[in-house]
């Protein structure tokens, strides 16, 4: 199958789900289990079911995004008219972070340029203007559903995906201004271990974590020696490879949007992109990780990776953005990685990326990620048998 063609039937099946306000199922966050609201799936769903539109030339599916983006730009989406309200977790806030903010305004922003409607653009750029940023450190605090602040979101792929979706806001100066010193404060705010590995937290929370650097050798060992405790040594290094291609992703839309930044140039981001070449990388996706939250069903690969950030899509979308730093088979990695993740998660019955995860739901929803691929083919392979 093509690309196109798996983004076509899983529009369809989706479609099908739809309700009748036009929202789609919630899921729970993948391995968090948070309560979710319908609004996240919903956003993702509307760029899937915008692309299938495009590229089949079904008006159904305009319709149905149509349908979902009613929703999305509903008041009853802002309760009280700040923040998104994206989850219930009473433990939690309940914009989800930057994240949950971010995922929202890309939806916007993606349908703004495919429907030609400003007023979108209008509304993401409201929400993310809401967010205070401190100019001297880069980073953006939490705004809360009721318009409240709460501290810095510490979480660096949340910072990275807030400052992407602002990215995809052309035209609008303030926001992009705060992008571009995000991008500048990543010397401060991003860190990484010695062979290309993104750290999760944002670099002043990490010095707080001690011997980070024995951390990772004990997590080498247990891997290369495949023991029970491969890959679930260390949760923050397990979380970290499972995030890693995650945001690369968002590099590559940042990249997009800001091509003359000199951090494209800098030896940090290349090892960071070389890094998903190495075994470490490749065994830490796969290996069989038990319960690392302690909730959910047992799953054969790292939760954090295949069955919840599809990090075939997101490997595949990095490598075509920057193919110049694979060389010349850059397209045989890409297929690699696509294969894998069907591989793993794509029930071609059903026409869903659904299988082997904590979140079908979500993980369907995610295949959204694909519809900034080329139509490269996926070869659908025998489910992996796991020991």
């Amino acid at each position: 199958m093509k690309i196109s063609e798996i983004i076509i039937a899983s529009a369809e099946s989706l479609m099908a789900t739809q309700r009748l306000d036009g929202s789609f199922a919630p899921g729970h966050n993948g391995p968090y289990y948070d309560d979710e609201l319908a609004l996240r799936n919903t956003c993702h769903i509307l760029i899937l079911l915008l692309k299938a539109g495009e590229l089949s030339g079904d008006s159904a599916f305009r319709s149905a995004a149509l349908k979902a983006l009613d929703y999305i730009a509903a008041g009853e989406r802002r309760p009280m008219g700040a923040t998104f309200w994206v989850r219930r977790n009473p433990e939690k806030d309940f914009s989800n972070g930057l994240i949950g903010q971010a995922w929202v305004i890309e939806a916007l922003a993606y349908a703004a340029q495919n429907l030609g409607d400003d007023r979108l653009n209008a509304l993401a750029e409201e929400v993310f203007m809401l967010h205070p940023f401190d100019e001297g450190t880069g980073r953006w605090q939490v705004v809360n559903v009721d318009g409240s602040c709460d501290p810095v979101d510490m979480t660096f792929n949340h910072q990275l995906w807030f400052a992407a979706a602002g990215g995809l806001l052309q035209g609008n100066e303030p926001v992009r201004a705060q992008v571009r010193q995000f991008l500048d404060k990543l010397g401060t705010n991003l860190e990484i271990y010695d062979n290309g590995l993104i750290r999760h937290a944002i670099a002043s929370q990490v010095h707080r974590q001690p011997a980070l650097k024995t951390r990772l050798k004990r997590w080498i060992k247990t891997s290369l020696l495949r023991t029970e405790k491969a890959a679930t040594s260390d949760e923050v290094i397990n979380k970290a490879i499972g995030y890693h291609a995650f945001n690369t992703y968002a590099f590559s839309l940042l990249y997009q949007q800001l091509k003359d930044h000199v951090f494209w140039k800098s030896e940090t981001f290349s090892r960071i992109l070389k890094f998903p070449l190495t075994d470490l990388y490749r065994d830490g996706v796969d290996h069989f990780v038990p319960d690392a939250l302690g909730k959910g069903k047992v799953l054969p690969f790292n939760r954090f990776a295949y069955p919840y950030n599809p990090p075939g899509i997101e490997l595949a979308f990095t490598v075509q953005t920057f193919s110049e730093h694979y060389g010349d088979g850059y397209k045989d990695l890409i297929q690699v990685w696509l294969d894998r993740q069907m591989e793993r998660t794509f029930d071609a019955d059903s026409g869903l990326m659904n299988r082997q995860t904590d979140d079908g739901t979500t993980l369907a929803a995610r295949l959204y990620e694909a519809v900034r691929l080329a139509d490269y083919e996926v070869r659908q392979e025998p489910e992996i048998q796991h020991g």
